[in-house]
């Protein structure tokens, strides 16, 4: 028997595979019986990925408005303005910065509307300074949209 789909169970198990993910632990074994085949969880886990790979990694800011909602908000950096139009200028900033900029994906996990995702962030400036983290972010969708960004980060180097 499974817990419903919106239940106490449900949630905690989800906050649980959270923590681990932040963490970098494996997550075997680790279910969410109500979703496991659920079409929603799938639908937000492919746009985090497009996030990701298009607009990050692929460094093509025009997909912004396809999968970034207009009223986004980022716990991420104090600095960084709020929506749709902060996150481009962020982004746009960062591009002109780094040479090269690359989120390597290990984990996705997701359910309707949440998604966890667990990689590492690496690059190089124009002139020369690398960075390299070990990151976790958490991301809320709304009406297929991103709309809200967590981060827990670890500095590598």
């Amino acid at each position: 028997m499974s817990a419903p789909k919106n239940s106490a169970y449900s949630w905690l198990a989800f906050r649980m595979h959270f923590i681990l993910f932040a963490v970098g632990l494996p997550m075997a074994g680790i279910t969410f019986a109500a979703n496991a085949l659920d079409p929603a969880s799938d639908r937000s886990k492919a746009v985090v990925l497009e996030v990701i790979e298009g607009i990050i990694n692929g460094r093509n800011l025009e997909l912004a408005d396809e999968f970034i909602h207009p009223d986004l908000v980022q716990h991420t950096d104090p600095g960084i303005a709020p929506g749709l139009d902060g996150f481009k200028a962020h982004y746009k900033k960062t591009f002109e910065r780094f040479a090269t900029y690359q989120f390597e994906l290990r984990r996705i996990a997701g359910e309707e509307g949440m998604v966890a995702i667990q990689g590492r962030l690496h690059g190089v400036t124009k002139g020369n300074n690398k960075i390299n983290f070990r990151v976790s972010d958490f991301y809320r969708l709304e009406d297929g949209k991103v709309i809200e960004i967590w981060r827990v980060q670890q500095l590598l180097n």
